[in-house]
């Protein structure tokens, strides 16, 4: 299973509890291939750094460097127009499209709205936790 992670699951579950932080854990064990692109990485590394959190410089650098070795890189030439009302959000459907990703997961409601691009899932943190990590 390939997945792109929205910043705003990526930040919920490092600073908090819930579905996000399972999505994390589950990431962080591989139990799916998480794409990101370097895009991605960029806004990952910058909102990180943005939260008043009281992470030191020293645990920034480590949550990216858990990220990077977790994750595979894509190289998203496209250049897509889907998310009219926020452009940037864009990049997680190239990403997405570019690595053949089965699952965006997202609490933005631009990209939720979608439910689907090109064959690719968007779900939120909760949707795809019952999706995939409750008993059937």
């Amino acid at each position: 299973m390939r997945v792109v992670i929205d910043t705003n699951v990526v930040i919920s579950g490092i600073f908090w509890e819930g579905n996000p932080n399972k999505i994390l854990s589950a990431w962080f064990k591989d139990k799916f291939v998480a794409l990101i692109s370097p895009g991605i990485l960029e806004e990952y590394e910058k909102v990180i750094k943005r939260m008043e959190s009281g992470l030191t410089p020293e645990e920034i650098q480590r949550w990216i460097e858990i990220i990077i070795s977790h994750s595979t890189t894509i190289e998203a030439p496209l250049m897509l127009k889907v998310v009219d009302a926020n452009p940037d959000d864009n990049k997680f459907i190239e990403c997405a499209v570019f690595g053949n990703a089965d699952y965006i997961i997202s609490g933005d409601k631009h990209l939720l709205d979608l439910k689907e691009y090109e064959k690719i899932k968007i779900l939120s943190p909760s949707q795809f936790c019952t999706e995939h990590f409750s008993p059937k």
